[in-house]
């Protein structure tokens, strides 16, 4: 589920951060394009939050922030047209309002495994209400 990756920043030190990559398949979402999320690391990212839509490696896709309020929920970085269609982007984005509160847990909470991301998604599924973690 995890990763590390290092990320090189200006005063020469490496800081990690620990990423999670969703396959589609996990998600279920219905567009064939994995998801990866950022979890808190040693520093402040340089944007809010937001999870990332791709197909082979991040750097291939388009990223869709995260809000509480849906009205601020959409793309904000990549180029969605060179791997979905309008269709799917707008089923990502239906998506990640649905699913807001987990994946803002998952952006806000170092400790939430992927498994504990996928137990929320379905209790909304459920009828159930998902509650805002406290940030770390």
């Amino acid at each position: 589920m995890s990763e590390f990756i290092y990320h090189d920043d200006n005063d020469g030190t490496n800081l990690i951060f620990e990423m999670a990559n969703i396959s589609p398949q996990a998600h279920k979402f219905g567009v064939n394009l994995k998801m990866h999320i950022l979890q808190p690391g040693d520093r402040q990212m340089p944007h809010g939050p937001r999870v990332k839509f791709f197909r082979h490696v991040p750097g291939d896709g388009f990223s869709i922030s995260l809000n509480q309020d849906v009205s601020k929920i959409g793309i904000v970085a990549g180029v969605s047209s060179k791997i979905a269609t309008v269709s799917d982007v707008n089923k990502l984005i239906d998506c990640v309002k649905k699913y807001r509160i987990p994946l803002l847990n998952m952006w806000s909470y170092s400790g939430m495994s992927q498994d504990e991301l996928l137990e929320e998604m379905a209790e909304i599924n459920a009828g159930k209400t998902v509650r805002l973690r406290s940030p770390e």
